[in-house]
């Protein structure tokens, strides 16, 4: 869009539901005007496990536990060097969602738990212009982010 877009944040391991089977893996940029939505494909997967591994060899334990909870951080870093306009040709199925088209960010009210007393991850819809994207996540503490973060989006 324009050369002041700055990316804000970057929500990751979230699944857009696409039809009845389909939820594909997606990065979720926040820029300054809009959100960008990366696919996440397998190949980078195998890049991002290979550096992993490349990067725990020779380490000692102490060592290895902090590259691995550190190891989110590696995609955010690709990203952040990388211009947005950059980061939607990448891959097919990335797309853009300017804050202008945002009308609605919801989520399901109340909080469902699992027999270990462990909140269930609430899925997040933006409704745009366009249609709907459903967010699905992993854990309940990813969906509490990334809503607050998609809801100052909201104009």
């Amino acid at each position: 869009m324009s050369q002041n877009e700055k990316i804000m944040y970057i929500i990751q391991n979230v699944s857009i539901k696409e039809g009845l089977l389909r939820s594909p893996s997606y990065r979720v940029i926040v820029t300054n005007e809009r959100l960008v939505f990366a696919k996440v494909t397998k190949e980078m997967v195998k890049e991002e496990n290979q550096a992993l591994k490349e990067n725990l060899k020779g380490k000692g334990f102490k060592e290895r536990v902090g590259v691995l909870m550190t190891s989110s951080q590696q995609a955010q870093e690709r990203y952040q060097s990388m211009a947005v306009e950059e980061i939607l040709r990448e891959t097919e199925g990335n797309f853009a969602v300017p804050f202008t088209d945002i009308r609605k960010v919801k989520r399901p009210m109340g909080t469902r738990f699992d027999e270990n007393n462990q909140p269930y991850p609430r899925n997040i819809t933006i409704h745009t212009q366009q249609g709907k994207h459903v967010l699905k996540f992993h854990y309940a503490n990813e969906s509490d982010d990334a809503y607050r973060v998609l809801k100052d989006c909201e104009k």
